[in-house]
């Protein structure tokens, strides 16, 4: 293990675990999954009871195709939010929150597995707690409604995401950063629209 510009000040522990984590996400960032769950099954055998580490587990499971047990590590990530993270005492973060990104990811992982209804639970979760204005979680969660047969409740979803859509158009007409780094396009209006036209 390399620690570089670690604080003196952290315990041998805490060098070592960040160490793990930093390694994984390297290889995350490389699409080396399988390489990325080894190094963060080692910060595990440091400290096993944070939520960040599960839900940085939880992606590298989710986009290594294993949806079976990236749902398992969200969920274990859940039991831990009770508790300061590890890894954000390390990193000395005052106002990170690890829930929205876990039921995301949890939701996210049962929709793959068809799970529906609880994916639309998960979902559900980010929906009453997220701060920020643009998110996809009310059309994940309506298309979670549209295959289970609630189609009028996944048409409100819908529209909301529509709405979603149309406001951050209207933001970016006064914005710097006009169509640099898009979020939403015509592709994905139209695609809503298409989501919208299948539940009428």
């Amino acid at each position: 293990l390399i620690y570089i510009n670690f604080p003196v000040f952290l315990s041998n522990s805490d060098k070592e675990y960040l160490a793990y984590i930093n390694n994984g996400y390297q290889y995350y960032q490389n699409n080396d999954y399988s390489n990325s769950i080894t190094e963060y099954d080692k910060a595990l055998s440091v400290y096993d009871n944070d939520s960040t580490l599960y839900y940085y587990r939880g992606l590298s499971y989710y986009y290594n195709k294993q949806y079976e047990q990236a749902a398992k590590e969200a969920e274990n990530g859940i039991t831990f939010l009770n508790k300061k993270s590890a890894y954000h005492r390390i990193k000395n973060y005052k106002f990170a929150h690890n829930d929205i990104g876990l039921y995301t990811l949890l939701g996210d992982s049962e929709k793959q597995l068809k799970n529906y209804a609880k994916a639309k639970e998960a979902y559900t979760y980010v929906i009453n707690h997220v701060k920020y204005t643009y998110t996809d979680v009310y059309f994940e969660r309506g298309q979670c409604e549209f295959y289970l047969n609630e189609k009028e409740l996944a048409l409100t979803d819908f529209y909301k995401h529509k709405q979603v859509i149309e406001k951050y158009f209207e933001d970016q007409e006064n914005s710097e950063y006009k169509d640099k780094y898009p979020t939403y396009t015509n592709k994905n209006l139209e695609n809503i629209n298409l989501w919208i036209q299948a539940c009428q």
